[in-house]
């Protein structure tokens, strides 16, 4: 997988992948609690290749990341969905 997720102390996720070959021209961060219904909860530079989800304390959430190019209407995954739970 190109993505990984781990918790961070006041609660919140960080979120990091890999870059793959392409020049997006953005990432799109999305968030589920389902694996069915997306949230996008934000559209980072393609130079990113982490991002700090400061939301997300005390929720359990499916991450995914997007690569969004020039001339593609749809934007690419290139990502697993990873989950990442709320500590109990």
């Amino acid at each position: 997988s190109h993505l990984a997720v781990w918790p961070r102390a006041d609660g919140g996720r960080d979120v990091a992948w890999y870059v793959v070959p392409g020049n997006p021209t953005t990432f799109r961060i999305q968030r589920s609690l389902d694996r069915k219904s997306w949230t996008t909860i934000a559209n980072v530079p393609p130079t990113s290749s982490s991002y700090t989800d400061s939301t997300a304390a005390g929720q359990s959430f499916f991450y995914r990341v997007r690569g969004v190019y020039p001339g593609i209407s749809t934007p690419t995954w290139f990502t697993e969905a990873k989950r990442h739970d709320a500590p109990a």
